[in-house]
């Protein structure tokens, strides 16, 4: 029988990728060495300003003007 570890924290369904600071950073150091990002951040930021620019008037262009970039870049995981 196959049972599921419960970790000590929740991670709620709405949160998932927000605050990372708030997981002890041995766990990050950790989830990231087993799965490096690998330059996710750069390719997230390449792939909505594409859109960006093919749909001036879609989500993606909203989101590229509000500073999304900035906010990946800042991501805690990449640092």
């Amino acid at each position: 029988m196959i049972r599921r570890v419960r970790p000590p924290w929740r991670v709620r369904r709405r949160s998932r990728g927000r605050r990372p600071e708030d997981f002890p950073a041995r766990l990050r150091a950790e989830v990231l060495e087993r799965n490096p990002r690998l330059g996710l951040g750069e390719e997230l930021i390449a792939c909505f300003r594409d859109q960006a620019g093919r749909k001036p008037d879609s989500l993606a262009a909203t989101f590229v003007r509000n500073g999304l970039a900035g906010r990946i870049e800042a991501n805690a995981l990449d640092r």
